[in-house]
């Protein structure tokens, strides 16, 4: 939470107070701070998550108009918990916090009722209400395709971008500059002193991650006074937000080779061939994906780097950039020697702070780095263009009198969904993960780097979304549904199997330094709570 003060006047470095503070004064300051309590109940506020979100994230990409912060604190409301504390740092580019939060907050509803959509979509094609789009290169031979019909996708697409944007989503969320009054000096750093005990009243920290993040005094506070309050037992979700930039390109590119594969189905290519030929699209249209997935775990990579190289003294802090001078000539606090001192007095010295929360966030985060950093419902909202591309298959096919063949779509749309796609995506991710760090010397060495990332990915689809066109063609099973169900029944757990392993509890190898032994430890073992023992908190990414 460090806004631009030029641009964000209600930014917590910039202290509206008359004058330095004297040392008495200093030191009433920090004990109050240190306990986490509000100076008045009224300043626990939050606003619904659409409001902070509306006109395209407006919020977080004003320049901070004295008419708007108006009109968002009016949306804020008193509340006795706030459900999420969004804490990030106003020098990130607010264009890809927007599409990570959006990303995390809207796409699952908008997965939902756009495939509705495609739904009723697919209803009205069959009813005849809505036109075939792409026509049989030849009417007078059956076998030189089908009408295809594309509405599914094209209204599925349009509907999810849609809901995306403007899905009211209802949770109660923190963000500084919504629910600080910042027209009223008093209330203002009256709030500003209550942000331990605001963080306190919060059931979870939402920590969107840039390179700038740990360089600001303030995301530092606001970090430990979350982690302290909580003894490591709320969640700590770090997301980094290069996230959503990563979440559309695997969007787009699933759709236009969904597009690719249905005109495919009007020129009757078939089986291998178009199993090949989609995979040439994958290779041209994919690349921008892979692209953007490399700088998605290289970003990582950084993030790793900086909470194990964490020093609070490399922080920056507004005040002191500016010599403790307004613009206007006021002398201003020092926010460093506030934070300093309380974070003396929660984890017992600044360097004890550093070890406890930083490493042990380093730490959970390194763990994580094993399974793939991209969630498994993310996956699915990402991939779902592949199962309009199914309805409008079998909505095709269904209207031109095959009747195997749209029950071989209905049924596949499983294989591709929760199969053939997630094997592929583990690979690929793999891969990409494997050589992500960036070849900064040379751009081309760098393209082609994710060129051949994506080549090895090219046998992995072809084995994916091949097989049920290969058990047809080698007639393994007689009955073509069978062979079809077979192979989903293949693929699906597979697929669910690379991405959710199935585990009845986490363990954590905790090295004992008694006998030198490893021990399994649960994660409830874990001390907490103490700042000299203070456990991992529960981080998700």
């Amino acid at each position: 939470m460090t806004p631009d003060t030029k641009n964000h006047p209600g930014a917590p470095e910039e202290r509206p107070e008359e004058g330095r503070l004297q040392d008495a004064d200093l030191s009433r300051v920090v004990t109050f701070m240190s306990k986490m309590e509000v100076v008045e109940p009224g300043l626990v506020r939050a606003i619904r998550c659409y409001h902070a979100l509306a006109d395209c994230g407006l919020a977080l990409r004003s320049s901070g108009s004295s008419d708007l912060l108006a009109s968002l604190y009016s949306k804020s409301q008193m509340v006795e918990e706030i459900e999420e504390f969004w804490s990030h740092s106003w020098h990130s580019p607010a264009w890809k916090k927007i599409l990570c939060l959006m990303i995390l907050k809207n796409s699952l509803p908008a997965t939902l009722l756009s495939t509705l959509v495609s739904f009723l979509a697919a209803l009205c094609s069959y009813l005849d209400i809505l036109p075939p789009v792409l026509m049989p290169a030849s009417t007078s031979c059956r076998l030189c395709g089908v009408e295809t019909y594309l509405w599914s996708q094209f209204f599925g697409m349009i509907s999810f971008c849609f809901l995306l944007i403007f899905w009211r989503n209802r949770r109660r969320i923190f963000l500084d500059c919504g629910c600080i009054d910042q027209r009223n000096t008093d209330r203002k750093v009256k709030a500003i002193r209550s942000i331990g005990g605001i963080l306190k009243q919060s059931q979870r920290l939402l920590l969107l991650w840039d390179p700038t993040y740990v360089e600001r005094f303030w995301c530092t506070f606001e970090l430990a006074a979350f982690v302290k309050s909580h003894g490591g037992s709320k969640a700590v979700q770090i997301q980094p937000i290069l996230l959503g930039h990563f979440f559309l390109a695997v969007y787009f590119s699933v759709f236009v080779v969904a597009l690719v594969t249905a005109s495919f189905a009007a020129q009757n290519v078939r089986g291998v061939e178009a199993t090949g030929g989609t995979a040439v699209a994958v290779f041209v249209v994919m690349y921008f994906a892979i692209s953007a997935c490399r700088r998605y775990y290289h970003s990582l990579d950084v993030l790793n780097e900086q909470l194990l190289a964490f020093k609070v003294r490399n922080t920056k802090c507004w005040c002191c950039s500016c010599d403790h001078l307004s613009p206007s000539g006021q002398v201003l606090p020092c926010d460093r020697e506030i934070v300093s001192r309380c974070l003396n007095e929660w984890f017992g010295s600044v360097e004890g702070f550093e070890t406890a929360a930083m490493a042990e966030l380093a730490s959970a985060r390194k763990a994580q780095m094993g399974r793939h950093v991209f969630p498994w419902s993310l996956l699915l909202s990402s991939t779902v263009p592949v199962i309009w591309l199914c309805l409008d298959m079998a909505v095709s096919y269904e209207k031109d009198g095959q009747e195997g063949a749209r029950n071989h779509w209905l049924v596949v749309s499983i294989a591709y969904w929760l199969g053939s796609l997630p094997i592929t995506a583990a690979w690929m991710f793999w891969v990409a993960k494997t050589f992500r760090k960036p070849i900064r010397r040379s751009k081309c060495c760098d393209r082609l780097v994710s060129v051949l990332v994506l080549a090895s990915a090219i046998p992995v689809f072809l084995v994916a979304f091949a097989l049920p066109s290969l058990m047809d063609y080698q007639k393994w099973i007689p009955n073509m549904n069978a062979q079809v169900a077979t192979a989903a029944g293949i693929l699906a757990p597979t697929g669910i199997l690379l991405w959710q392993p199935l585990r009845c509890w986490r363990k954590v190898h905790h090295h004992d330094a008694g006998n030198g032994e490893d021990q399994d430890v649960e994660d409830h073992d874990l001390p907490s709570g103490r700042p000299d023992e203070l456990g991992a908190p529960k981080i998700q990414l």
